[in-house]
């Protein structure tokens, strides 16, 4: 017989990967709480270490060198408009930059946080899918932010030599771009708004997990929870929320009682979830741009990146299910 410690490690791998759940709901909370949570501390961590955070110019004259040819490379494709697009808005609509701002630095977490925890409660047999593929994306977002130190619209008329690039424009005789920092001039009684120049990675714009995981909460609340999946044995299809809705119906009727409002409110609830997933990533994208904190290219490259981790996701899974006896 097997020692305990081994079996019990043997146990949490299982759980933790996805391949097997024989932990219990205490202690499956926990663990994917603290693998989170300490993947997010050294994402962090790790995302500040490169880029602006990095001793020397040398750095700051590489991102804003890629920043020029990202720009020219969407003058190429005729497909330049971030500053068209955030001038409208200067002109006509203060209340929405604000608004965009607030968005920007406050919904993108609150919202992958609330979708983790209502995958978690609603499907945990394949929260792993979705928190491996997660997980995944900002590995890969780390390899970019190094690999590729990007200066974001916001600072390439910036003054100072350390995070902006108007001297560095200005040594290559090249005319304003034209980009507002609207967190720092419009934004600046902001209750989220504080010197975030010092305390992380300006240039880790490429690519942009502000799309990646808004793509990644449409995915996976389609995936897990809206998505119509086969009953065992049946061809009929079903959402785990319809299927929930008929477990009421039945136990209603047992109990000589009607859950037709119960049914309408739970309906109306699923509904309004498919608008908040569809339109998340849309509005993010479009904040991102419109406060000039990404380049379309970057939204592009978050949701490329995205994509594919979430098919690395589902292979690794695969192979996991194939070779679970070595577990």
């Amino acid at each position: 017989m097997k020692a305990q410690p081994e079996l019990l490690v043997r146990r949490l791998v299982r759980g933790v990967l996805g391949t097997q759940t024989p932990l219990g709901f205490a202690t499956r909370a926990a663990c994917e709480l603290l693998l989170l949570l300490g993947a997010y501390i050294t994402y962090s961590w790790a995302r500040n270490k490169f880029g602006s955070g990095a001793p020397g110019d040398e750095a700051g004259d590489l991102a804003f060198a890629n920043a020029v040819h990202v720009l020219n490379f969407e003058s190429a494709l005729g497909l330049c408009f971030e500053r068209d697009l955030q001038e409208m808005l200067l002109e006509n609509c203060h209340a929405l930059l604000w608004f965009a701002n607030f968005y920007y630095a406050i919904m993108h977490l609150a919202l992958s946080v609330s979708a983790f925890a209502l995958l978690f409660l609603v499907r945990r047999d394949g929260f792993a899918l979705v928190r491996n593929a997660f997980l995944l994306s900002t590995l890969v977002a780390l390899v970019g932010y190094c690999c590729y130190p990007l200066m974001p619209p916001r600072l390439l008329d910036t003054p100072g030599s350390m995070y902006g690039g108007a001297e560095r424009r200005d040594a290559l005789g090249l005319p304003p771009f034209g980009f507002v920092d609207v967190t720092h001039t419009l934004c600046t009684s902001a209750p989220w708004h504080t010197n975030r120049m010092r305390v992380t990675n300006n240039w880790a714009a490429m690519p942009s997990m502000h799309a990646g995981w808004a793509l990644w909460i449409l995915l996976s609340v389609w995936l897990l929870v809206l998505r119509p999946r086969p009953h065992n044995g049946g061809s009929s299809r079903q959402s785990p929320a319809a299927e929930l809705e008929s477990v009421q119906v039945e136990v209603a009727q047992d109990c000589g009682g009607s859950v037709e409002q119960d049914t309408d409110t739970r309906s109306a609830l699923h509904r309004a979830l498919l608008v908040v997933v569809l339109v998340h990533p849309v509005l993010t994208v479009v904040c991102t741009i419109v406060t000039a904190n990404h380049y379309w290219i970057d939204a592009v490259a978050g949701a490329l990146v995205m994509l594919a981790c979430f098919g690395a996701s589902y292979v690794l899974r695969c192979k996991l299910h194939v070779s679970n006896k070595l577990l």
